[in-house]
């Protein structure tokens, strides 16, 4: 029996060659190698694209691997806070409603993923008009992410419109995937019915962390030689909490093998390396986000990967951010300080040391017991992290998941 024909709707999707790959990219192409027939309908213009795929007419399309990747030619904006961004969201919806009068290979099923749920109503009407299954992905949850971090009154009239998405998107997909482990419990009480829901993690790509690109020499030489370096990698925002790094830095500043590396940008960076530089601390280094190639080669340099993230209710659905499976990966400890303790695979698998609250004592305190380990113990954490990140979180391995469910629609 032939495989089915997948269409994966993600507005701020990318390949590796434009972007950073991302979910939707890496169990597409694990999926093309199961035998599905696998497209991906991305916007051209976007904040999380490193550079722009330029091309004439209404739609490019790139293969990679297999993988039929579907450029929209959008307009662009300025940044992710930019009100036209939000236009966007509803002209990429009524794309993707008439995706019906192109020449693609018509989809058994139809996945449109979040973060903003307003392109699954081009979505479920695309579904109608083909006579496809639906599933509706949450990797982030609009609205409730807008009001709890972003601070949006929940009477606002644009998150009202965002709640009855949600809950429409809810009723109407056949299935309901998400990367956040307890997620169905917030998704129940907007009215889904519990049996739709299926949890797949985000992963790592086996291959691009076996076989990475070296750093550029110039990178490596701004990194202290002879520390024990505690590195973080990924976007400088406020939900990511990355503030607790500089005050930690504080704390720690008279212990002068342990030195912090903060590799990335966002819109807190600024701010951040000015209080490190108010502070005077000599024991942080901030150095610009690296290609994701190169990625694996980075956190080689780490002697711990640090995690962190703001203590707010979301975490008690779970955490997915990818530098958490990267990170794992890598095959060195993990300091994971969020307030998630459900989610505890760290601890499980002594993978490194869990931080139940966010609070710079407990995270100082953590970073000197990990310095002050043996290496061997260190060496220990670190092989059990990777042995973690293969048996639960590999893409190859979640695509085999996924396709498991796909089979039951």
């Amino acid at each position: 029996m032939s495989k089915k024909t997948l269409w994966i709707i993600n507005q701020y999707s990318s390949t590796p060659e434009f972007g950073y790959g991302g979910r939707s990219y890496y169990l597409g192409k694990e999926l093309v190698k199961l035998g599905y027939t696998v497209y991906i309908f991305a916007s051209n213009n976007h904040h999380l694209l490193k550079r722009k795929p330029n091309f004439h007419g209404d739609y490019y399309v790139q293969n990679v691997e297999g993988l039929n990747f579907v450029w929209f030619n959008m307009p662009k904006y300025k940044d992710a806070r930019s009100k036209k961004r939000v236009y966007l969201w509803f002209k990429f919806a009524y794309k993707i409603s008439k995706l019906n009068k192109y020449k693609f290979q018509k989809p058994d099923i139809i996945l449109q993923t979040s973060p903003s749920p307003i392109p699954f109503l081009g979505a479920y009407s695309l579904s109608k008009k083909l006579n496809s299954k639906l599933i509706f992905e949450v990797r982030d949850i609009w609205p409730l992410t807008l009001i709890e971090i972003g601070g949006i009154s929940k009477n606002h009239p644009f998150i009202k419109l965002l709640q009855w998405v949600e809950d429409f998107a809810y009723k109407k997909s056949d299935l309901v995937f998400s990367n956040l482990k307890f997620s169905w419990k917030h998704m129940v009480s907007r009215g889904m019915d519990k049996s739709k829901f299926r949890w797949i993690p985000n992963g790592f790509d086996k291959e691009e962390f076996d076989n990475p690109e070296p750093l550029d020499s110039n990178l490596l030489n701004n990194i202290p030689k002879n520390k024990f370096i505690v590195g973080y990698a990924g976007t400088i925002g406020i939900s990511n909490n990355v503030e607790s790094i500089v005050e930690v830095a504080d704390m720690l500043k008279n212990i002068e093998d342990i030195h912090f590396l903060v590799v990335g940008s966002g819109p807190s960076k600024i701010n951040i390396e000015e209080d490190a530089r108010k502070r005077k601390l000599e024991n942080i280094t901030f150095l610009d986000p690296v290609e994701k190639s190169k990625v694996p080669s980075l956190y080689k340099t780490f002697d711990v990967c640090f995690l962190c993230m703001s203590d707010v209710q979301l975490n008690k659905f779970g955490t997915s951010l990818q530098k958490y499976f990267e990170y794992l990966a890598s095959g060195k400890p993990m300091l994971y300080a969020v307030n998630s303790p459900e989610f505890d695979y760290v601890e499980k698998y002594a993978a490194g040391y869990e931080v139940p609250s966010v609070n710079n004592l407990d995270i100082s305190n953590a970073i000197f017991k990990l310095y002050n380990l043996p290496d061997k113990d260190i060496k220990q954490m670190g092989i059990n992290a990777r042995k973690l990140a293969e048996n639960e979180f590999e893409y190859s391995m979640l695509a085999k998941k996924m396709d498991q469910y796909l089979k039951d629609l």
